[in-house]
């Protein structure tokens, strides 16, 4: 949903406004929320259901995990629920938020490209007499746009794990309960991803350049009103 609006905000900067409307982004909420709730509901509703299974690591005697798992993934309708929730729960989100930044990525290009042509001439006399200008305004213009690329690393990295963590969850969890080393380590990569996923929108605040102005004067603000 950001990235969408996003997408209509940079695309669409003289009238972005009658596409931004306040109704047609709760719509978007709304359906975005039916949508997931769908999905999870499918189990529910008949199409391969959830269990409980007992794993004990084959060893007799041996202390006894219990944990909720979806059907097997050889039955028809489990392969139908994977597929749904494969499909339009991670791969067509992820590709369809890539591809909004890879075409917001091309306009930004487009929009610098044409800039550079229409104020290279408009520029050159008033920069002859200041020769750092130029150079300040050069990399300006060829500057990459970390905001893009921050925002798309981070939720591809928060979103990608899941797909794994959803389709293996029976062989995560009895690798896991084994207890070995790697416990360890799926322990500390499930916190580091908390984290991230926690901090996500900092990401926003800090790489892009009106809402960073935004925050710091904002957080300022706070500052010097708990300082005196």
């Amino acid at each position: 949903m950001i990235t969408l609006v996003r997408t209509v905000f940079v695309s669409r900067p003289l009238d972005h406004y009658t596409y931004l409307k306040f109704r047609y982004q709760v719509g978007g909420v709304v359906a975005a929320v039916a949508v997931c709730g769908l999905i999870a509901a499918t189990p529910s509703l008949g199409l391969c259901g959830v269990e409980l299974r007992n794993w004990s690591g084959g060893k007799e005697g041996g202390d006894e995990v219990s944990y909720c798992s979806y059907g097997d993934m050889s039955l028809g309708e489990c392969q139908g629920f994977y597929s749904i929730l494969l499909v339009f729960g991670y791969i067509l989100p992820i590709t369809c938020v890539i591809s909004l930044y890879v075409y917001i990525y091309n306009v930004v290009v487009r929009a610098r490209r044409s800039h550079r042509t229409l104020t290279e001439t408009s520029c050159s006399a008033s920069t002859r007499s200041q020769p750092g200008v130029a150079e300040v305004e050069k990399k300006e213009r060829v500057v990459i746009p970390w905001s893009i690329l921050a925002i798309l690393a981070v939720y591809i990295s928060t979103s990608a794990p899941w797909i794994f963590m959803e389709v293996f969850t029976v062989d995560i969890i009895e690798t896991l309960a084994e207890g070995d080393s790697l416990s360890v380590v799926f322990d500390v990569f499930y916190s580091v991803l908390q984290i991230i996923i926690g901090c996500s929108p900092l990401v926003y605040l800090l790489t892009t350049n009106s809402l960073r102005l935004v925050f710091v004067r904002m957080f300022c603000d706070v500052v010097d009103y708990f300082k005196f």
